[in-house]
C-alpha cells in the first residue's frame, strides 16, 4: 500500500472520484468539493489517495481552514498512512476530521496517539438520501429562488442558522457565501418558501454530485415554526431537483434533533450512514 498526493488537475488519474462514486450518497460532500471547489488550486490544499497496486483503498482531502475529510476505507489500517502523510504535509496540528463514525474515531485515535492533541466529538450527523418525494398534505405556499434584492434577509437568516447549528458566526463569511450563490451556474442556490409573498422559511442547494444534489441549509425563524414550512420547502426543492434530472437528493441532519430527523423521513428521505465531526485540541488548552 502507498499514499500519493495529487493536484486537482490529476484527480481523474488518481481514481479518487471513481472510488467515491461507489457510494455517492455517503461521499456527496467530498465529490461536490472535488468537482466544484476552486480551493484546491491553493498551495495548502490537500488531496491524497491510498492505492494497493491499482486498487484505491481510501481518499482524503482538505481545504484549510476546514477539517480533513476522509472517505470510507477498505480497512481501518490504511488510516495509519493518512495520519503519517497529513503530518508530513501540515505538521502535528489539525483542527479536526469529518468521516463516517468508524473512520472518524479510528483516525482520531491514531492521530492523537502520534501528536500532543486530544479529540472530542463536535457533531453527530446522519446522511439521508431521497429518490421519491412524499409531498406533505395540505401544505400552503410556494418556493421562490432568491435574488440580489433578498440579500439582507438572506444574510440575517444565514447568520441565525449558523448561530443555532454551527459555531463562530461571522457576518462577512455569510455575505460572501450568499454572494457566491448568486453567481450564474453556481452549484449552491438559496430559496424562500413564501406565504402570500411573505418569506417564512429558507432552504438551499449546498452542493451537487454527478447524479444528485445536497439540500441545505434549511432554516425557519422561530416565529414561523410549527407550521410545516420546513417540510414543505424541503419537499418542494427536492422535487424540483428530481424534475431537473437529479436521480436523488441528499441532506445532513443533526442527530440531537429528533424532530428534524422525523420530518425528513416523512417526506421520503432514507438514512444512509452516520458521520461525525471530531475536533482536535492541544492537551494544555
Amino acid at each position: 500500500m502507498k499514499v500519493t498526493r495529487y493536484p486537482i488537475s490529476d484527480i481523474q488519474v488518481s481514481g479518487a472520484l471513481a472510488y467515491l462514486m461507489q457510494n455517492e450518497a455517503m461521499h456527496n460532500l467530498m465529490i461536490g468539493l472535488l468537482k466544484h471547489s476552486t480551493e484546491f488550486n491553493k498551495p495548502d490544499a490537500y488531496i491524497s489517495v491510498i492505492h494497493d497496486d491499482e486498487v484505491v483503498l481510501g481518499v482524503s482531502l482538505r481545504t484549510p481552514p476546514y477539517n480533513l475529510a476522509i472517505s470510507d476505507v477498505a480497512h481501518l489500517d490504511v488510516l495509519d498512512l493518512f495520519v503519517k502523510d497529513v503530518m508530513d504535509f501540515y505538521g502535528d496540528r489539525m483542527p479536526g476530521v469529518l468521516a463516517n463514525n468508524a473512520v472518524a474515531q479510528a483516525f482520531a485515535e491514531k492521530w492523537c496517539a502520534r501528536t500532543e492533541q486530544i479529540w472530542q466529538v463536535e457533531f453527530n450527523e446522519r446522511i439521508y438520501q431521497l429518490t421519491s418525494v412524499i409531498l406533505p398534505k395540505d401544505s400552503i405556499g410556494h418556493l421562490r429562488q432568491m435574488t440580489l434584492e433578498d440579500q439582507d434577509l438572506a444574510v440575517q437568516w444565514l447568520k441565525a442558522f449558523q448561530k443555532e447549528a454551527l459555531p463562530e458566526n461571522d457576518h462577512t463569511e455569510m455575505l460572501l457565501y450568499f454572494s457566491d450563490m448568486l453567481e450564474p451556474q453556481h452549484p449552491r442556490t438559496l430559496y424562500f418558501w413564501e406565504i402570500d409573498a411573505q418569506p417564512v422559511c429558507m432552504v438551499g442547494i449546498s452542493g451537487k454530485t454527478p447524479n444528485g444534489a445536497r439540500v441545505g441549509p434549511v432554516y425557519t425563524p422561530r416565529e414561523f415554526r410549527g407550521q410545516g414550512y420546513g417540510s414543505a420547502a424541503t419537499a418542494a426543492l427536492s422535487q424540483l431537483l428530481l424534475d431537473q434530472g437529479c436521480k436523488f437528493c441528499f441532506l445532513y441532519t443533526d442527530l440531537s434533533n429528533p424532530t428534524s430527523n422525523k420530518i425528513y423521513q416523512n417526506i421520503g428521505y432514507q438514512p444512509i450512514c452516520d458521520v461525525q465531526m471530531i475536533m482536535f485540541k492541544d492537551m494544555s488548552t
